[in-house]
């Protein structure tokens, strides 16, 4: 018997308790996809998925590398300059975001621009270089998320468009 995809609703209620669940300090690849593993397994995946397989969590799979920008910076330059370095398949900004966060020991509130990227595993370490590089901030936000799930031609033109060597 064929195993059916997982539901739009089970992988939801998995990014949620992903997103909520605590443990994992760090970006390390293999507590992430633990974590996963054991949140998809929670609500009854098939064992046999895609997903408890781990084939999320290889250097080709995409993550989603999130950070945020002054609202006065050019968000489409910075974009076209990690999409140009093949970098990011995709840079989507968010204008009008309003921020609350604690700086210097003060709390302070400002309006962004918050940026979502579509990359590659085996590109954040570069990626997370040149942000550092082009970023106004001080301490810039980079947080990387794994795709749990996604359309496979979608999920392959990401890796088209992050592939080196083009």
């Amino acid at each position: 018997m064929e195993e059916s995809a997982p539901t739009a609703g089970k992988l939801w209620k998995a990014w949620t308790l992903l997103r909520i669940s605590v443990g994992c300090r760090g970006v390390g690849t293999d507590c992430v996809h633990n974590r996963v593993v054991s949140v998809v397994s929670a609500l009854g995946i098939s064992p046999q998925s895609d997903l408890q397989k781990g084939k999320v969590m290889n250097e080709k799979d995409c993550v989603i590398v999130y950070t945020t920008l002054p609202v006065e910076a050019d968000s489409v330059g910075f974009g076209k300059k990690l999409v140009d370095e093949r970098l990011a398949a995709c840079v989507t900004s968010r204008s009008g975001v309003q921020s609350v966060y604690r700086w210097r020991n003060e709390i302070e509130h400002s309006e962004e621009q918050q940026i979502m990227i579509k990359t590659t595993r085996n590109r954040i370490d570069q990626l997370g270089k040149r942000i550092m590089a082009i970023h106004p901030y001080e301490v810039p936000e980079m947080l990387v998320v794994p795709v749990i799930y996604g359309d496979s031609t979608y999920i392959d033109w990401i890796r088209e468009g992050t592939r080196e060597g083009i």
